[in-house]
């Protein structure tokens, strides 16, 4: 906005010069805006290439599930979990930081991640206030969001990643696509440590 206190004080060639003013103004904060979301893909893209090397370099399932882990908090800050799939019921491999030892298993029934094992679909639930029953077969407090993403390799449940936050709707389409990624590498990573496993014993 350009104003002056003299009656029409603004000439055609000022009105000209307001308007390309304005026009470059405009690219200039188009650019300002769009890049900030570049660098953020950009990054998150370098995030996917650095964790997916991590997840190929391994047989050993613990450290494949404790890098997708550390992987999926580098993408988006959570609290993360991760279930192996032990024929009807989950073990808690990974609970906020730690392996664990000895596998503590869990029926899902009753809860909301069990609707991932029925569907074999990722499920984001940004908003957790109108959910009445529990979100997990553990204790979980000032959780107002969470997203749960099957482990599938040829159809079969291997496991399940689950991350939940204080904060509502904390995640984006483009980082939800990167955590997809990266669970389908894992997927992949642990079914042939699986086998290693097996053609190891085997010999």
């Amino acid at each position: 906005t350009v104003d002056s206190s003299r009656f029409q004080a603004f000439s055609e060639p000022d009105r000209n010069t307001v308007q390309m003013l304005t026009a470059h103004l405009a690219r200039i904060l188009e650019r300002e805006r769009i890049y900030p979301k570049i660098k953020r893909d950009y990054n998150g893209l370098q995030i996917l290439k650095e964790e997916s090397s991590k997840l190929i370099a391994s047989l050993d399932i613990n450290i494949i599930v404790e890098k997708l882990c550390e992987g999926a908090k580098r993408i988006v800050s959570s609290e993360v979990f991760f279930f192996l799939a032990e024929g009807k019921k989950f073990g808690l491999m990974y609970n906020n930081g730690v392996i664990a030892g000895n596998l503590k298993l869990f029926n899902l029934n009753g809860t909301v991640i069990n609707m991932v094992t029925e569907n074999k679909q990722p499920f984001y639930l940004s908003d957790v206030k109108n959910y009445r029953v529990p979100l997990m077969p553990l204790e979980t407090k000032n959780i107002s969001s969470m997203m749960v993403i099957p482990l599938l390799y040829e159809n079969n449940l291997l496991g399940l990643l689950a991350m939940l936050s204080g904060q509502a709707k904390f995640l984006d389409s483009f980082q939800t696509e990167l955590l997809k990624v990266m669970c389908n590498q894992a997927a992949t990573s642990i079914a042939n440590a699986r086998l290693h496993a097996e053609i190891k014993q085997l010999a």
